[in-house]
């Protein structure tokens, strides 16, 4: 870290930050390395804190911190600018990934000095990428092998580098209806390979309520939804209502 931005975070009263390049090891490809040095200069505030409801609503898949979330984000980008992918064909994130992406989407200056850092031209996001479900999964799958060759380590981080798992006959789109607590009706038109958490995760984001995703569950005919499970897992067809209500607390 530059000795400047060392100094912007003591005069904030923020502990210095260690580098995002530290968990590496020796055999990893040193272009990354170097690169993952260049984001330790940006400024990313209190940017952590808006990836607090991503962790907690991990709680009952895999406990992540929202720093780990960051880093292995950060990395991801990474392997992008690597790969020269800057107009997202060769590699896709796996839903979390995809998840604290988008996070740092609505961050636009944020988003601009990370490019910056990396080399200038933008890393696209194509919302559209994801229409075709055997190329995506490839994609992701692709992704997971680079982030073993580059960073010579198998990544270890539960469900934020969980791949695709489900057979070609289940990878298909359907509209699913959530009906939340005042009786309204949501539309989502989402692949049979999306888990229950990035659904509850979209919803929560189009309401303008992700704060308060820890404390929502999902409910088909009053059986509540894993959040670790696949839409596949469940037996829903297009068109079925989930009912989106409150956990509850207490005795």
């Amino acid at each position: 870290m530059s000795n400047a931005n060392s100094n912007k975070r003591a005069r904030r009263g923020q502990p210095k930050r260690s580098s995002f390049a530290d968990d590496l090891n020796s055999r990893t490809l040193p272009a990354a390395v170097n690169l993952l040095r260049k984001l330790d200069d940006v400024d990313f505030g209190n940017f952590e804190s808006q990836l607090q409801p991503f962790a907690d609503g991990m709680e009952c898949i895999t406990k992540e911190e929202p720093s780990t979330l960051l880093r292995e984000c950060l990395k991801f980008l990474v392997l992008k600018k690597i790969a020269g992918d800057e107009d997202a064909t060769t590699l896709s994130p796996t839903d979390v990934i995809d998840a604290v992406w988008h996070q740092l989407l609505l961050n636009p200056r944020l988003y601009k000095s990370i490019n910056d850092s990396l080399g200038g031209e933008m890393i696209d996001h194509n919302p559209e990428g994801g229409r075709d479900v055997d190329s995506r999964n490839e994609r992701v799958t692709r992704t997971i092998e680079m982030y073993k060759s580059i960073y010579n380590i198998t990544p270890a981080m539960g469900s934020v580098w969980m791949g695709p798992e489900l057979p070609p006959k289940q990878k298909e789109t359907i509209t699913l209806r959530i009906k939340d607590l005042t009786g309204e009706e949501t539309y989502f038109k989402v692949r049979q390979s999306t888990s229950i958490w990035k659904l509850k995760y979209q919803f929560c984001l189009q309401k303008g309520i992700v704060s308060s995703m820890e404390s929502m569950m999902f409910l088909l005919d009053g059986d509540n939804l894993d959040d670790n499970k696949p839409i596949s897992y469940y037996d829903i067809e297009d068109n079925y209502q989930i009912d989106c209500v409150l956990k509850r607390v207490g005795c």
